[in-house]
């Protein structure tokens, strides 16, 4: 119920079942089995951030996030593809951060495309 005291009753018919409370997928770290079901329990919407999660991580938080709520929950993956590179763009952008890189002691990785593991983490959905 919000501040104004409004209750479900008061919304049109069609929106009454959509939950009000949507967790953010929360990608990165913060995201849990723990944290989604409870907001799907509690009415919401609850999500499992697959984002740089392998695809078997990914899996295994979504089977334990079952296991937690038989409530809503929500999956959210990058959907990423290749696209035509502007090497000399690169490779001059890659040239200023070698200097920061040097800086703090790292060396710099190669530019590589990564799908994040989409169609497993589709699969595993």
């Amino acid at each position: 119920m919000s501040s104004s005291g409004s209750s479900s009753a008061a919304l049109p018919h069609v929106l009454a079942d959509i939950p009000r409370i949507v967790l953010a997928p929360l990608a990165g770290g913060p995201s849990t089995p723990q944290l989604a079901a409870a907001v799907s329990n509690a009415g919401g919407l609850g999500f499992v951030a697959a984002g740089y999660l392998s695809a078997a991580e990914f899996a295994a938080r979504l089977a334990r996030t079952r296991e937690l709520t038989d409530g809503p929950l929500g999956a959210n993956v990058f959907v990423l593809r290749e696209a035509p590179v502007d090497e000399a763009a690169l490779a001059a952008y890659a040239r200023e951060l070698e200097r920061e890189a040097a800086a703090l002691g790292v060396e710099l990785g190669d530019a590589r495309f990564d799908d994040d593991e989409l169609a497993a983490k589709l699969e595993a959905a």
